[in-house]
């Protein structure tokens, strides 16, 4: 393992536990549980958009993400929300946002910002290569350290998808699946930190 993989290794566990305490914050002003909260958001359930901590923290609910963002120095943090309500997973694109706009009185990260920078400083959630992000966690996942959300889905997904007429997969779940299996399968490739991830850290 290089240096550099290990470095985003100990990004990806940042970014979880500096996630944890606002994603509880943010799961107590929308009133919902926190595991229901990617659930409710598919159903439209609040606004798009608002803030939190007396305006510290503005949120921006897309697709099956919600981006975090601190309004006076630009931290940002991206909630890639996983099957079964887990809000621990991740992908390298999130952490790479993490990372770049991470500083004082989080990690500093100076090699790996270096390393991910698309541009010179001053940088901001979007400066990151995607390209060399993914490489670290394609590292990370051969080595063992972090691996998929749910393999039992992403088999499920396999045996259930065929083509159509038009030639693109289409997955067809037995009837009577809750709509909640399509969500999950729809997020089940995202990553978790492994027993052997979290045993090195």
């Amino acid at each position: 393992m290089e240096d550099l993989d290990l470095q985003f290794l100990i990004a990806c566990h940042a970014s979880i536990a500096r996630r944890r305490p606002l994603i509880a914050d943010l799961a107590a002003l929308l009133k919902v549980r926190t595991e229901e909260m990617f659930y409710l958001w598919a159903e439209r359930r609040w606004k798009q958009r608002g803030s939190f901590r007396g305006g510290e923290w503005t949120y921006f609910f897309h697709g099956y993400e919600c981006d975090l963002r601190h309004a006076p120095d630009g931290r940002f943090l991206r909630i890639d929300f996983g099957p079964h309500g887990n809000t621990d997973t991740f992908t390298s694109w999130g952490v790479a946002q993490f990372v770049m706009t991470s500083k004082s009185p989080w990690p500093e990260f100076s090699d790996l910002k270096a390393h991910l920078a698309n541009h010179p400083p001053p940088y901001e959630e979007h400066s990151a290569s995607l390209e060399r992000a993914g490489l670290l966690c394609d590292h990370l996942e051969a080595a063992g350290l972090i691996e998929s959300a749910d393999r039992e889905l992403l088999a499920l997904a396999e045996r259930h998808t065929t083509l159509n007429d038009e030639g693109l997969p289409t997955l067809r779940l037995p009837p009577g699946t809750p709509d909640r299996t399509y969500l999950d399968i729809s997020v089940a490739q995202r990553k978790v930190i492994s027993d052997a991830g979290e045993k090195w850290m």
